[in-house]
């Protein structure tokens, strides 16, 4: 029978019609169609013409996707499929439709209704003409009306789905590609309305996203991001242009001139960057050009630690800028759990001249030493004078890191390092006075193992020295020794730390810390005592403790008090997920309380909740005066569609 290849295992039902030269099939029917499966109730041969057809509940598996029909032609010459009333699984789609044709693994749907909503009467539908997949990844349908139940909204000549592959060779999942939307409101920014389109081009290398988004204070912006994909690398380019209304510095009202400002940020790989930032600036009383060129470099010193610097070269002058520090949290089971981020200076500037970025790093083998290198460029500007202990403000500050990891002679995880530092501060007031000032550091960690418990010990000593002035007594400013113990099982962690800070710059104050933590996979609390040993008393302590309750709900409560002269100032802050199971409801809080000012300075709610396949989630957001709200929609069920086949029915 050529292309058709019976399957049944026992005794088929089969009758002739010689005039006709029909071979006829019956009571259930399983056979192969080239690389389809195929079973039906009934199926006829017609060898006169070289075409057979299935009717029944006809059930079909292959490269296309999963269908069932009420009738199927089969062309025994070409290997065409016609299906008629059928219902298919087309990528993640569920399909229904009036015909369709299959042709090796290209699919054609016509007059069809689809959607990506696995329930059984889909939230939403997309109504097509014509539907097709062009390729494995690749579906265009064409004459497209949305639907939301049972009322239309808007028509589409054509429209494009696409999906990508999570890694190489592994599943299919939507690409994020095509139209967003994301209406709300900030108290600076008034009401917004931010739109983007995102499309892949050659062969799913470069990724474009063209954004326009309108500010109701602001005004309308305009962007274009490119991400690029390479053999060793990816690149980003990103392009925003605003042109903005502009507040009168002098007296604070409405100019009447317009901001126009436009910045391009260039990755060519994870760790270094370009960018650079124009704005010009036309005021009732003030025009001038700002011009920033910035090159970020992200270096990877340890496995736990990252430090970002950046620099800023803006014209006429120079300036640096370091980001932070950021520490990578290990959870309880030592995976990564979340990032602390330590800002180390704002904006900085260099009146004089620029800085470079010395970095380097040698790892030549796997005997375990390896040797890290850099150079920074600091400084601060006013804002930051009170942060300073001895009152002034930094302008610049040099200062080269050198850490040597001694993993041949000790441990893995061994460090010993030291840091040095050189700062030239200027005086708040006084900007002819210079204060030089030096900082050094040495960290020496050591874990070891015994048995099923883990534990680690580590210490750090830092010293911090200034000239005279008159904010500093100048010699030794700051004296700080931290020393940690951390000892915990893989199901449960204690941790210990303690240190000492003593700085004679400001009137002999020293403290002591005393940092514990305690938890499992279920629950964990964590606290941190400040005490002052010249008062005899505890200057602050604050504890936070979260729990969870099934995976329903997960709540948490952090509580601090700080002691001064005349008064105790409270804050806490409490945190809760409820969700209930399929996540049918979700409800989370943020909140942020000084009992000092007797209001909350913070409070972030929001309520999500999922309709069959569209997770709908409000927030509401309030940071002293500034009060956001915003409001989103999720797909949901994207790669779950509706099996057409029960399991019992499964083809064999």
């Amino acid at each position: 029978m050529g292309l058709i290849k019976l399957r049944s295992s026992g005794a088929v039902d089969m009758s002739f019609d010689e005039g006709r030269r029909l071979v006829r099939f019956g009571d259930s029917v399983a056979f192969d169609y080239g690389a389809y499966d195929l079973v039906a109730g009934r199926l006829t041969l017609d060898e006169a013409v070289g075409r057979a057809w299935a009717e029944g509940d006809v059930k079909l598996s292959g490269p296309a996707g999963r269908a069932r029909a009420t009738k199927v032609w089969l062309d025994l010459a070409t290997e065409r499929i016609v299906l008629e009333d059928l219902e298919a699984n087309v990528g993640l789609w569920s399909a229904r439709a009036k015909n369709a044709e299959i042709l090796g693994d290209r699919i054609v749907l016509n007059h069809a209704l689809v959607t990506l909503c696995p329930a059984p009467h889909p939230l939403y539908s997309l109504r097509v003409r014509r539907m097709s997949k062009e390729s494995r990844t690749r579906y265009v349908a064409h004459g497209v009306v949305p639907y939301f139940y049972f009322v239309p909204f808007f028509y589409l000549p054509w429209y494009t789905y696409e999906l990508e592959e999570t890694e190489e060779g592994g599943p299919l999942v939507p690409s994020r590609q095509g139209f967003e939307f994301n209406p709300g409101r900030g108290n600076f920014t008034g009401l917004f309305v931010k739109t983007s389109w995102r499309k892949k081009f050659f062969d799913r290398q470069l990724l474009s996203v063209s954004r326009l988004d309108y500010y109701s204070k602001p005004g309308l912006a305009l962007g274009q991001e490119m991400h690029f994909k390479s053999r060793t690398a990816e690149h980003f380019t990103f392009l925003y242009y605003i042109r903005q209304r502009v507040i009168n510095r002098n007296n604070f009202s409405r100019a009447d001139g317009r901001d126009s400002r436009w910045r391009l940020w260039q990755v060519w790989n994870k760790n270094f960057s370009f960018g650079h930032f124009k704005s010009f600036v036309n005021e009732v009383s003030d025009s001038h050009l700002e011009d920033d060129y910035r090159f970020n470099l992200d270096e990877r010193r340890l496995p736990e630690r990252e430090i970002n610097a950046e620099f800023v070269y803006d014209r006429p002058q120079f300036r640096m800028k370091v980001l932070g520090e950021r520490l990578r949290t290990l959870n309880l089971h030592g995976a990564e759990e979340y990032r602390v981020e330590r800002r180390r200076a704002p904006a900085l500037r260099f009146l004089t001249f620029p800085f470079l970025i010395l970095s380097g790093n040698a790892a030549p083998d796997r005997r375990g030493w390896a040797f890290y290198g850099q150079a920074e460029g600091l400084g601060g500007r006013g804002r930051d004078r009170f942060d300073r202990p001895d009152g002034a403000f930094g302008d610049g500050r040099m200062a080269a890191l050198f850490s040597v990891p001694l993993t041949a002679a000790l441990s893995a995880t061994s460090e010993l390092g030291a840091q040095t530092e050189f700062r030239r501060n200027r005086i708040a007031g006084e900007s002819s006075s210079t204060t030089p000032a030096g900082n050094f550091r040495l960290t020496l960690h050591r874990p070891w193992w015994g048995g099923d418990i883990q534990s680690d010990a580590g210490f750090t000593y830092r010293r911090a020295f200034a000239n005279k002035s008159v904010y500093s007594s100048g010699g030794v400013i700051e004296d700080l020794l931290f020393v940690s113990l951390r000892r915990f099982r893989p199901r449960w962690k204690t941790s210990l730390d303690a240190g000492y800070d003593f700085r004679p710059a400001l009137r002999g104050l020293s403290t002591v810390d005393f940092q514990t933590r305690w938890g499992d996979d279920r629950r964990e609390v964590s606290s941190i005592v400040r005490y002052d040993p010249q008062k005899s008393r505890t200057q602050s302590v604050y504890t936070n403790a979260w729990f969870k309750i099934g995976d329903v709900l997960h709540a948490g409560m952090g509580f601090q008090t700080v002691q001064t002269d005349t008064e105790i100032q409270v804050q806490f802050t409490p945190t809760a997920t409820f969700e209930t199971p399929g996540k049918k409801y979700r409800i989370g809080l943020n909140a942020f309380y000084d009992a000092k000012l007797k209001k909350w300075r913070t409070t972030d709610l929001r309520l999500g909740r999922t309709f069959d396949c569209v997770e709908i989630t409000l927030r509401l957001s309030k940071r002293d005066n500034d009060f956001r709200f915003s409001f989103s929609f999720d797909l949901a069920g994207f790669g779950q569609p509706q099996d057409l086949f029960r399991q019992e029915d499964a083809l064999k």
